[in-house]
């Protein structure tokens, strides 16, 4: 017989080697944690393409045009989601979703400083099918 046929016992060689398998493991592991931070920060990491009245939209909604305007005119906005960082001494320009947006929390903490509400421009909805 030949040794293709046969194969070597000790020569090592073949899908199941020790290194092949402790590469796979070390990609396995290296990719579960690399969806681990992902998922933690896939809310900062969206487009804001997604055709709502938020800061990040392009849609005829949308508030992206203001976010661009000051980025062009070196202002560096910063577009945040979590109502702690609202106590900064800076402008900050709100953009409810919807005008029954509770904003009392986000007022009372910016009482005295400056801040500019931009009301939704129009009611838009999905096109019915």
């Amino acid at each position: 017989m030949s040794e293709i046929a046969i194969g070597r016992q000790g020569s090592g060689e073949g899908a199941f080697r020790r290194s092949t398998m402790l590469m796979i493991v070390a990609v396995g592991v290296a990719a579960f944690f690399a969806m681990l931070v992902l998922g933690a920060y896939a809310p900062d990491l969206r487009s804001g393409k997604n055709g709502g009245s938020h800061a990040l939209s392009n849609a005829a909604t949308g508030f992206s045009g203001i976010v661009r305007l000051a980025a062009a005119t070196q202002r560096y906005p910063e577009v945040i989601r979590q109502e702690y960082m609202h106590e900064t001494e800076d402008l900050v320009v709100l953009t409810p979703e919807t005008a029954a947006t509770d904003l009392t929390n986000v007022l009372r903490t910016r009482q005295a400083l400056v801040t500019l509400v931009v009301l939704p421009k129009w009611n838009a909805s999905r096109d019915a099918k």
